[in-house]
């Protein structure tokens, strides 16, 4: 019986304890994701795992998913000598994958349904050039991570070259790359910090600020080409932006209340940004309304177009604050289906 007592005594100490520490540690469950996209000349490689732990302070969580995505980029980078074996491949079984103009890509294909099988990547009737979303896996059930390689199918595809691709692709999923040690660790932190969060061109008006870019990873030895598509659409779309906003009856249908409330972002900020500053302040993560301004955002193609608007005072102060409307997303996504657009579709 002291024996059984003693025991008892024990075992409501430890309870007591663990429950000490979960009061005192204040910890908080998070319950997210880790994902990444990084974006190459030839393809998209998403991939994305739900993630719940429990957290002691946002440094913590912070620390935590910065490691992540650390270790994300050196599994990539590695594994970049398979993507290039797996095009040349490609290309010995006929199989035309082209390159990507990031403004002629279509939304719907960059988000739509993945092909789940090799019949969905053969079309009777379709178009081409066009999008392929590959579920890299398709194969393994157990799996329930998004894991996905995007590519720009130039002609469609019989079904013999369609088994040999949507099977040749798992071998690119993120599990199994993630397995060669080796070669991730061949890959240096310093290495995988160089990467770029995507490119951005700005311009700065009278009464807007206009941003033009992507923030898919890049390697900087890519960022040359894909900083040209992204000067060709801004340097195409601002002249026109401009010469609205200088005509006041166009103005009246892109905004609710008083537009000529609008100025610029440098007498805003009583100096000029750089543009990775103004880049900064155009914020293509969100929100669309802060302490400094209202934004409004498009897509033209795989490129995010956002304009960013000030006032002299608190957005929001008065009744009479602009507001844009939908009119003005309208035209923007009818401005840049424009002629670099139709040039670069084919």
């Amino acid at each position: 019986m002291r024996r059984d007592n003693h025991l008892r005594i024990r075992t409501w100490a430890k309870v007591w304890a663990f429950v000490t520490v979960l009061l005192y540690a204040k910890e908080a469950w998070v319950s997210g994701s880790h994902s990444i996209r990084f974006l190459e000349p030839n393809f998209f490689y998403e991939y994305e795992e739900g993630v719940r732990k429990a957290f002691i302070s946002d440094d913590q969580a912070a620390s935590y998913f910065s490691r992540k995505r650390m270790r994300s980029t050196r599994v990539f980078m590695a594994a970049l000598p398979l993507f290039t074996r797996f095009f040349d491949e490609a290309q010995q079984h006929g199989i035309a994958l082209g390159t990507l103009q990031l403004r002629t890509l279509r939304q719907r294909e960059l988000h739509g349904e993945v092909a789940k099988s090799a019949t969905d990547l053969v079309r009777a009737e379709g178009h081409t050039p066009r999008l392929l979303a590959l579920n890299l896996n398709a194969g393994d059930k157990d799996n329930y991570d998004s894991n996905r390689l995007i590519v720009k199918l130039e002609k469609d595809l019989n079904s013999d070259q369609a088994s040999w691709l949507f099977t040749r692709v798992q071998d690119l999923r993120f599990a199994k790359i993630a397995k060669r040690e080796a070669e991730i660790a061949a890959i240096s932190e310093e290495a995988a910090k160089c990467w770029k969060p995507g490119v951005a061109a700005t311009k700065i008006s009278k009464n807007f600020a206009l941003c033009v870019g992507f923030t898919d990873e890049i390697r900087p030895e890519n960022e040359a080409p894909f900083r040209t598509q992204v000067e060709a659409l801004i340097t195409e779309i601002h002249p026109a932006i401009e010469k609205a906003f200088r005509d006041v009856s166009q103005l009246k249908g892109f905004f609710s209340g008083d537009a000529q409330r609008l100025i610029s972002v440098e007498d805003k900020l009583r100096k000029k940004p750089t543009e990775v500053e103004l880049a900064g302040l155009c914020n293509p993560y969100g929100p669309l309304l802060d302490d400094l301004g209202m934004r409004t955002a498009v897509y033209v193609g795989g490129l995010k177009v956002t304009l960013l608007f000030t006032i002299k005072d608190r957005w929001g102060g008065q009744p009479s604050d602009p507001q844009p409307t939908m009119a003005l997303s309208q035209w923007l996504e009818q401005l840049g289906d424009g002629p670099t657009k139709n040039r670069s579709a084919r």
